[in-house]
């Protein structure tokens, strides 16, 4: 399988994502935070305008994923001092345990290097088991817990992770 990250810059791009976000969000997160708290994060952070307000404005990097040209996900980094936050990674349903997290996170890994970046953090929520084991799996170990607020007055449990970068 031939993987391909895009940055996001345009409208047209983010638009395409905010569709699928929309998909992958049910999908995925619907057991996890409800559906309530899935419709507020995607209206609030999920729309392609809110997209490339967070590009313009919050230093968000987000990237297409292509899967033998398909595209099947998209990820969000921040570039904060020497680490890079992996805010978000969100992969298609059927394009899932293919090892598009590894070639996500090696990418990233590279983008260290390349901005003398020594880690990655990554915050995930607790109840989120198969992504805590994909985390692990890829060298990043859990720094703390605690209490996060997804906004509309939702909180949740979270472990920080972080994986270092030689």
């Amino acid at each position: 399988m031939e993987i391909q990250f895009t940055p996001i810059v345009t409208q047209k791009q983010a638009s395409k994502l905010a569709k699928v976000a929309e998909k992958i969000y049910y999908d995925y997160y619907a057991g996890l935070i409800g559906e309530e708290n899935i419709k507020y994060m995607l209206a609030e952070y999920q729309t392609a305008n809110s997209v490339i307000e967070q590009i313009k404005t919050r230093k968000h990097n987000y990237y297409e994923i292509f899967c033998d040209g398909e595209f099947c996900g998209y990820f969000d980094i921040m570039y904060e001092g020497r680490r890079i936050i992996l805010d978000k990674i969100y992969v298609s349903k059927e394009y899932r345990k293919k090892g598009i997290a590894r070639y996500v996170v090696e990418h990233i890994e590279k983008l260290c290097r390349s901005v003398n970046a020594n880690k990655i953090i990554v915050d995930i929520l607790v109840k989120n088991e198969a992504a805590c084991i994909a985390y692990k799996h890829l060298g990043f170990v859990k720094l703390k817990e605690g209490v996060m607020t997804l906004g509309n007055g939702f909180q949740t449990e979270y472990a920080e992770m972080e994986k270092k970068i030689k």
